[in-house]
């Protein structure tokens, strides 16, 4: 009882869009990069959730293991489709070189809120600048593909959470707003957006497969 009292909208968001990607999983880099990411935050969200209740745990090297694995992840995901090797490349050296530094010698084995903060801000700005350069060729096709939708989906969320991790303990994550924290529904609202949009993707590229487009 106690752990379904546990289980939180995230919760609910994360395992409807590992089913619905299981559901409509095919082969290809793409979405097995995708498919990737879908699985890391569901065994986050179940390992966190079963170590809150049972409490023999912690659940802090989860989260730590997500906040390093995803955005690499993503980073892939944004070389992939947008074909930029060498820009991708030297961007997930230097987030690689960032996180480990930060668990050695900063945050260690507390919550890596700075690596967070680290790859959120990377991939935000290098997505406005890839997709500056696709405006400056008239590239404007990709702007109305399945791929800008995928490559859109986590920016509300990198950008939501960061900006509440950025404040540290001042006490701005706890500010009580409509019966509930503010860190809660900022963490709610993003979330539902991120999901939201990856399932739409999902289900609008369930064809891709049969159709050789899942670039392999």
């Amino acid at each position: 009882m106690e752990f379904l009292e546990k289980i939180t909208l995230t919760t609910i968001l994360v395992v409807a869009t590992f089913l619905v990607a299981t559901i409509f999983y095919r082969r290809g880099k793409l979405y097995n990069l995708l498919y990737g990411i879908i699985c890391l935050n569901l065994f986050s969200e179940v390992m966190a959730l079963i170590a809150i209740t049972t409490k023999r745990f912690g659940f802090i090297h989860f989260y730590n293991l997500n906040f390093f694995i995803q955005p690499i992840l993503w980073f892939l995901l944004i070389k992939l489709i947008l074909k930029n090797q060498s820009s991708s490349f030297l961007m997930i050296t230097l987030f690689v070189f960032f996180a480990i530094f930060n668990l050695l010698f900063f945050e260690k084995f507390d919550l890596n809120e700075y690596t967070f903060i680290c790859a959120s801000f990377m991939y935000i700005g290098y997505y406005i600048w890839a997709h500056i350069i696709l405006l400056r060729k008239e590239k404007l096709e990709h702007f109305s593909s399945k791929e800008f939708l995928l490559l859109s989906s986590p920016l509300v969320l990198f950008f939501g959470i960061s900006i509440l991790l950025c404040f540290g303990d001042s006490g701005l994550k706890s500010t009580p707003l409509l019966g509930r924290s503010l860190y809660n529904i900022i963490q709610n609202f993003t979330n539902l957006i991120y999901y939201s949009l990856l399932i739409t993707y999902i289900i609008k590229s369930r064809n891709d497969g049969k159709t050789q487009i899942a670039n392999d």
